[in-house]
Formats: C-alpha cells, structure tokens, sequence
C-alpha cells in the first residue's frame, strides 16, 4: 500500500507540475466555473446540450493549461479493486433507484418533465444521444478534473472546497425542477459523495473505483429520469 501511494504521488506531481501555490486565484476560478458554465446554459441560453459542452470544456481547458492530461491518464486507471468497486457501484445504483421512487415527492415543476427537457434541447430524439454522452464522457470528464486535477493540486486549498464546488454547481441544475427541500437532501448528499470519491482516490492510489461508481450513479440517475419524462 505505502508503494502505492508513493507512485501514485509520483503521478499526481506530474498532473499538477505548473500549479504553483500563488495560483490559488486561478483554483477559485476553477471551482466557481461550473455554476457559470451552467447558468450560461440552462439559465442564458435555455439548452441542455450548451450547459454541458460549456462545463466541460471549461474543464478540459483548465486541465490542459494547468495540468498533465497524460498523468491523469495513468491516474484514471489505477485503484482498482474488484470488491470495493463492486460496493461502490451497487451503493450508487441505488441514487437511480431512489430518483425514480421519490419522483412524485421531488418534482416540483408544473410542466411535465419530458415537455421540460424538450424546452431544454433534449427532445426524444437526442435522448439517447444525451444518455450514451452523460454515462461515459461525462464521469471521466468530472472525475479527472475534481478528484484527479482540482483534488490534487498544489495550492493548499481546503479539501472540503472541491467537495462543497462540485455539490453547489449542481444546485443550479436541479432549481430548474426539484423542490427546494429536496435541493438541500441533494446538495448534502453530493458533499458526501464527493467526500466518498476523493478520499477513496486517495486511500487506492487512482481514480478507477470513483470513476466507475460515479459512471453508474450517472446512468441510473439520467435513466430514472428520462423513464419519469416517459
């Protein structure tokens, strides 16, 4: 384990090497972006589609100008373990599972949710398209960038700040239709989520385990909610 961990630290200042602690104005930057990103696109430009191209790019660039994409590379498929994986995945499962039950309790929108979504750019026609994109372009995207690059960067920020970063953005996404009470459940459970995947990164030496599990809580969330829109 100790060999481990020294590699994967090895990795890890190959990710960060151009971050430098007098850039902790560009880590704010970093995790103020993705609510920017997604009130440009949700909010601004009412489309599904330019809030997560827009989020991701933003991601992307930010890794590209601060980091390695080939140390994170080599990170995203180290740590893996077949039994803590297997939990994980069944324990995410469930987030999809729970969406879909409590449905009718955390919907507040007076439009029905698939009218919602076609407001929104994601008509039934690129539904799919969204599922395919969500389910396994976007938890490499995300985890890459807040557990991989913004976990391990080298400014000393509080590590609680990519947990609470990567819960808040959210927020702006789930206003559009979720009941503010429920707001609070959601933003509450993606702290602690984002606590689970940082920490498990840090404990295995990679981003395998978080990825995989954050890829099956994606599909099982979207799905719920596109058989909801249904």
């Amino acid at each position: 384990m100790l060999r481990l961990r020294i590699r994967a630290k090895g990795v890890m200042a190959k990710i960060n090497s151009s971050i430098h602690p007098e850039n902790r104005i560009a880590i704010l930057f970093a995790a103020i972006f993705p609510i920017i990103a997604v009130s440009i696109g949700l909010h601004l430009l009412h489309n599904g589609w330019a809030a997560i191209l827009l989020y991701h790019a933003g991601m992307l660039s930010v890794m590209a100008r601060y980091g390695s994409f080939r140390g994170l590379r080599r990170h995203a498929v180290s740590g893996f373990r077949v039994f803590p994986c297997l939990v994980m995945m069944v324990f995410c499962a469930f987030s999809g599972v729970l969406v879909y039950l409590l449905w009718p309790l955390i919907y507040s929108s007076e439009i029905p949710f698939g009218s919602l979504l076609s407001q929104y750019g994601l008509g039934p026609r690129s539904r799919i398209l969204f599922i395919l994109y969500f389910s396994i372009i976007h938890p490499v995207i995300e985890e890459s960038y807040w557990r991989g690059w913004f976990s391990h960067s080298e400014t000393n920020v509080a590590p609680w700040l990519e947990d609470i970063s990567f819960a808040t953005f959210h927020v702006f996404v789930l206003v559009l239709f979720i009941h503010p009470i429920w707001i609070l459940v959601a933003f509450a459970v993606l702290v602690a989520i984002a606590n689970i995947w940082r920490k498990t990164d840090k404990h295995f030496g990679g981003l395998a385990l978080p990825l995989l599990s954050h890829a099956v809580a994606d599909i099982t969330i979207v799905v719920a909610g596109f058989i909801a829109a249904s």
